[in-house]
């Protein structure tokens, strides 16, 4: 039984240092995420919510929800609904 338990530990600490790498490896950025002038969003579609500030309170009791996200029509568009 210890010869076995000697040749998993080994193993499992390859396994375990893999993970870790794999979990703190930036995230691919994604092309959505370009940074386009103020006065050209929402001029093509699909329209990109804002990030979200990131969440730092522990206590649900105390947090505040994020901004609401709303797709409005520009001025003078013809009446359509979404």
């Amino acid at each position: 039984m210890r010869v076995a338990i000697a040749a998993v530990i080994p193993r499992l600490a390859v396994l375990l240092a893999g993970a870790l790498v794999a979990c703190t490896a930036a995230p691919p950025k994604s092309p959505s995420s370009s940074t386009a002038p103020a006065d050209a969003i929402g001029t093509s579609l699909p329209i990109v919510p804002p990030a979200t500030p990131t969440i730092t309170e522990r206590d649900a009791r105390n947090a505040t929800a994020p901004p609401r996200f709303e797709v409005k029509a520009p001025k003078g568009a013809p009446g359509s609904s979404l």
